[in-house]
């Protein structure tokens, strides 16, 4: 991965989780001042939907009234979102690789000391040469 994709993926990050915190901002607001609102219709400032808030009924704009039904699955979006580009962010870190191309074609993957090899069998056969030589390597010490 590229410097620019890494950095992508932290401004991402940036904004979901700063759209996460305005859209739970905007819901501590709205609930902290909706009870204020007119206790009859008002139709020159659109307050003419009716809400029960503690009992006594206020009159609440469309605004609000959408505000109330859509900040709390915006939020989850925003969180979902969030985690996902959180979760890229710890791939594209960790240098992570996939093999899409199948066992016809070349792949790539990681030994467990982090060096790269281009071969479909790689792990296996890594995993072989690294236990021959351990198991060889205590018989000549003489730990057998």
């Amino acid at each position: 991965m590229t410097r620019r994709i890494k950095l992508l993926w932290k401004l991402l990050l940036a904004f979901f989780v700063a759209c996460t915190f305005a859209s739970l901002a905007a819901w501590a607001f709205l609930l902290t001042t909706i009870c204020s609102n007119p206790r009859t219709p008002i139709p020159e400032t659109q307050h003419v939907i009716a809400y029960n808030c503690h009992g006594m009924t206020v009159f609440i704009s469309h605004l609000e009234n959408a505000m109330l039904h859509w900040l709390i699955p915006v939020e989850g979006l925003f969180i979902f979102l969030s985690m996902l580009a959180a979760a890229m962010v710890v791939l594209v870190a960790a240098k992570v690789r996939i093999d899409t191309r199948g066992s016809a074609g070349i792949s790539t993957c990681i030994d467990r000391i982090g060096v790269i090899y281009r071969n479909t069998r790689c792990n296996m056969d890594r995993f072989r040469l690294r236990t021959t030589h351990a198991v060889a390597n205590s018989f000549a010490a003489g730990a057998n």
